[in-house]
C-alpha cells in the first residue's frame, strides 16, 4: 500500500470502531508475522498460531478465483473485490502465504545492522546478502566498518 493509498483507507476507516478494530487486527498481525519471521530466521519452525492468523486474514478476503490465458497456458489469478476496511491487509497475508507455501525458508535472515529491526529475504545467488538495504543500513555498516579501520591505522 502506497502512501496515498494509506491516507485515503485512513480517511474513509481511520474514525469509529470499525477503523479501531482494524488499527488493533493490523498492529497484532504485524507482531505475529515479526515473530514468525523471526523465528524463521533463527531456525525455528513455524508457529501453528501464526499460520492460524495468516489463514483468518485470508478468509477475510472477498474475490475469486480466475482464470487467465498466458502465451503458452492458463494460470489462475485472484481478482479482489474490496468491501471492507481489512481488505487493506490481505494481500499482506497473502504475501505471507506464498512465503510459506512456495518460498525457501531459510532465505530469510534479521539485517546484521544492530540497530535495525528488519528481516529480508535474501535472493543474491551465494546468499550472501547482510543488509535490509544496502542504501540505508548497508552503508552506514561500511561506513562504520571503514572508520574503525582507519581509526586503529591513526593510533
Amino acid at each position: 500500500m502506497g502512501p496515498l493509498e494509506a491516507e485515503e483507507t485512513a480517511e474513509r476507516w481511520g474514525e469509529g470502531p470499525e477503523g479501531e478494530r482494524v488499527f488493533r487486527r493490523s498492529i497484532g498481525f504485524r507482531d505475529c508475522l515479526r515473530d514468525m519471521v523471526e523465528g524463521v530466521a533463527e531456525g525455528r519452525t513455524v508457529r501453528q498460531e501464526a499460520i492460524e492468523e495468516i489463514n483468518g486474514m485470508l478468509r477475510e478476503r472477498p474475490g475469486y478465483t480466475q482464470v487467465v490465458q498466458t502465451g503458452d497456458g492458463f494460470e489462475g489469478r485472484f481478482v479482489a473485490e474490496h468491501d471492507g476496511a481489512m481488505d487493506e491487509i490481505s494481500p499482506v497475508a497473502e504475501s505471507a502465504a506464498e512465503l510459506l507455501a512456495g518460498g525457501d525458508l531459510s532465505r530469510l535472515k534479521k539485517c546484521e545492522n544492530p540497530e535495525c529491526t528488519l528481516h529480508f529475504y535474501d535472493t543474491s545467488k551465494n546468499r550472501s546478502r547482510r543488509w535490509c538495504s544496502m542504501t540505508s543500513c548497508g552503508n552506514v555498516m561500511k561506513a562504520r566498518a571503514h572508520y574503525r579501520r582507519h581509526r586503529r591505522q591513526r593510533i
